[in-house]
């Protein structure tokens, strides 16, 4: 008589309560399995981003430097600006403030002209004339500016060799 014999469909029920027990055990340790591999995922990619991460941090510090230079930078051109008016102010209570104004307008132009020396224009030639009507003053000008042009061309030759 060997083993007893359970009928099947008794085993049916038991085997169906393990297999349930087996897909809940399953589903439990992919859905952590799941939940790792985020979590893998996630710290993966903020080390890829750790390049960008320290040059965003190192552009926010230098663009902090450069935000208190600026304001350092215009600190001092203010203060350079109100002593340059107290020294003008002086200025215009020794001399008048109409001489001084014309002191200021010639300085600029000199400074104009020092910059830009293309800009003074000085007459090369002076005409005279008896008043006799003729055109000694246009010859003498055209004379003159045609000279000038050969020396110019003189001069242009020389630097060229």
């Amino acid at each position: 008589m060997g083993e007893p014999a359970i009928p099947p469909e008794l085993l049916v029920a038991t085997l169906r309560e393990q297999l349930a027990t087996q897909l809940q055990e399953t589903y439990r340790k992919e859905q952590e399995a799941q939940r790792e591999r985020i979590k893998v995922e996630r710290e993966r990619a903020t080390a890829d981003q750790q390049s960008k991460l320290v040059e965003a941090e190192i552009n926010k510090k230098a663009a902090e430097f450069t935000k208190e230079q600026l304001k350092l930078l215009g600190e001092g051109e203010k203060l350079k600006l109100l002593e340059i008016a107290k020294g003008q102010q002086a200025q215009a209570e020794v001399l008048g403030k109409e001489a001084a104004l014309q002191l200021a307008a010639l300085e600029k132009a000199l400074e104009a002209a020092k910059q830009a020396p293309e800009i003074v224009k000085v007459p090369t030639v002076q005409v005279t004339g008896a008043g006799a009507g003729g055109f000694e003053g246009a010859a003498a000008i055209l004379g003159s500016s045609n000279i000038i042009r050969a020396m110019q061309g003189m001069t242009a030759s020389q630097k060229a060799n």
